[in-house]
């Protein structure tokens, strides 16, 4: 039951958002928990939903919870096979749990997703010396950081003078958008 409702969402979800995707070369991003990773069937289900969608596997992207990478035996593999089909990787929510940068040097990724609560941080300053510690270890792994949850004018200018080429989201640049906003958002007429 789980599997084939898991396949209708992802299904759904991509035969909304393909068209714009492909016409505008949009990364689309499906996370990824533990249960996926472990039942062996997300591969097949995303490739099957892509080629029906006529969605290049180039542009999707999955996003793995750090509680999947902690834990999931086969995530070396599923990493390997992603990469090789061309999606790209992100490590999501990192610094939630028991982050592990030993861990992440063993995995194929291509971007590390900082979470909201550590960016919450900056405007403290014991707790900014916390994310700076942190996001220069991560920086080091040279892999793309992508700093989540940023919500005002001090969090974006720290991150971005001090990471000048991290990728930066949140409801500071727009709050969640539907299909049909981000449609007028991409062709340049305001929703």
């Amino acid at each position: 039951m789980y599997k084939r409702y898991y396949g209708n969402v992802i299904g759904k979800s991509l035969s909304e958002i393909a068209p714009l995707a492909i016409k505008h070369q949009l990364i689309v991003s499906i996370n990824v928990g533990r249960k996926e990773i472990e039942d062996g069937q997300f591969i097949n289900i995303l490739r099957r939903e892509c080629l029906v969608n006529n969605l290049p596997l180039s542009l999707m992207k999955v996003e793995l919870s750090e509680k999947a990478v902690s834990a999931a035996d086969i995530l070396e593999g599923f990493c390997q096979e992603l990469k090789s089909l061309g999606v790209k990787i992100s490590i999501d929510d990192f610094g939630v749990q028991n982050s592990n940068l030993a861990r992440l040097s063993q995995l194929e990724y291509d971007e590390i997703k900082i979470d909201k609560s550590l960016v919450d941080g900056i405007s403290e300053d014991y707790k900014q010396n916390i994310f700076v510690i942190f996001s220069d270890a991560l920086a080091k792994l040279n892999k793309t950081l992508v700093f989540e949850g940023v919500e005002n004018e001090t969090q974006y200018r720290f991150i971005a003078n001090r990471y000048p080429d991290a990728l930066i989201q949140g409801w500071y640049f727009s709050k969640a958008l539907t299909r049909s906003e981000l449609a007028k958002r991409l062709t340049g007429v305001a929703p």
